[in-house]
């Protein structure tokens, strides 16, 4: 390869003067690194390759053996602020993070109509790493996801959303903006469909899992908005989806959304749930003592081993995400509390149908007000 012959002169210059400094080892190296860089960019060589060119020119070089130097840069990735080898890459339990960065980089395959096996062969990788990838299984450096996005063709947003994402610590929380809710937030739609349970409170509203499609669009006013959380319920619906509890505090039956029609047909909706299968509104009465876990929304969901629980809560911006043990028990304890507290399944039902025929009663009463007036 003849970057490696140019980079040899300038190299043997450096180390002429002081064989033996590690300071002109790295940047012996650093010159191979920028450009293997470049040439892998072009033509997609295989990251192996340029490690063994690397570690020959340190050999031919310095005369040393890799027992005696650090290993070459190029032989490193960083991973979540830790170094992992790339030709002996471990799998480890994944996370909600890279879970998320996973399905991100699988849905830029998918949209690129490229198969994993042709992308895997035009990166140089073996399958198993393309696949462990998309899964959240493995990791890998920032850059090479740089270069996996730019085989994809992903344009410019697509790319700085990913590789910011890539970038992080995973130190068991992080934060995703959205504009102004988090429906189409990919954290959420994946992991609400691979969960095994789901538990979700709304002290104000009625969950988005639980809406009607006129409420949706009476809250939100945005038909895509609207169509992307019909989606999700389906998605919760489906056979062997996840067992889910919804709790609805009170108060949120009273909140007028919309109007006295799309108030009555939610809550008629909520009374016929309270006889599905795997899914159970529930009522928080403003009867129940008041608590500081009454405050809040939130959302619990767990996973079959060995996947560990994610939590999460929305703010008007970004939904922040928790897969951290001493998070996930603060949220746990949440539910816990308001398990304590809640109404029964069938006392639920009469309290929604009792609600419905109030609302019912409302909008039939008002076109009769308006006749009044005229």
């Amino acid at each position: 390869m003849r970057w490696i012959s140019r980079c040899c002169g300038s190299w043997k210059c450096i180390l002429g003067r002081d064989r033996w400094s590690s300071l002109s080892l790295e940047k012996g190296i650093d010159q191979v690194l920028r450009a293997g860089q470049s040439v892998v960019h072009q033509s997609f060589r295989p990251a192996r390759t340029l490690v063994g060119h690397a570690r020959r020119v340190v050999q031919r070089a310095t005369g040393l053996r890799s027992a005696h130097h650090p290993p070459c840069p190029l032989h490193m990735c960083a991973i979540g602020g830790v170094m992992e080898s790339e030709e002996r890459p471990s799998t480890r339990l994944s996370t909600a993070r890279s879970r998320e960065l996973g399905e991100e980089l699988r849905r830029v395959r998918h949209r690129a109509r490229m198969s994993s096996a042709f992308v895997a062969e035009a990166l140089g990788w073996s399958l198993g790493k393309l696949s462990k990838l998309e899964t959240g299984s493995r990791g890998t450096s920032p850059w090479e996801i740089g270069t996996l996005l730019g085989r994809c063709g992903a344009d410019k947003p697509t790319r700085d959303r990913i590789l910011a994402i890539a970038s992080e610590v995973d130190a068991g929380n992080f934060l995703r903006r959205h504009e102004p809710w988090s429906d189409t937030l990919t954290a959420v739609s994946l992991h609400e469909h691979a969960a095994r349970t789901v538990t979700t409170y709304e002290p104000l509203v009625v969950p988005s899992l639980a809406q009607t499609e006129d409420y949706a669009y009476a809250l939100t006013n945005d038909r895509d908005l609207t169509e992307a959380r019909m989606t999700r319920q389906d998605t919760m619906r489906r056979p062997g989806g996840p067992e889910t509890v919804i709790y609805i505090h009170e108060a949120a039956l009273r909140v007028v959304v919309g109007d006295a029609k799309v108030m009555r047909d939610q809550m008629l909706r909520l009374t016929l749930m309270c006889g599905w299968s795997r899914i159970s509104p529930r009522i928080i009465p403003m009867s129940a003592p008041s608590h500081a876990h009454l405050r809040h929304s939130a959302t619990l969901l767990t996973f079959s081993s060995p996947v560990k629980p994610l939590a999460y809560a929305e703010t008007e911006s970004a939904t922040v995400f928790h897969d951290d043990p001493a998070a996930i028990s603060a949220y746990e304890a949440k539910m816990r509390q308001l398990e304590r507290v809640v109404l029964s399944p069938a006392h639920s039902r009469d309290v929604f149908a009792r609600w419905a025929d109030a609302y019912d009663r409302d909008h039939r009463s008002a076109p009769e007000a308006k006749r009044g007036s005229a």
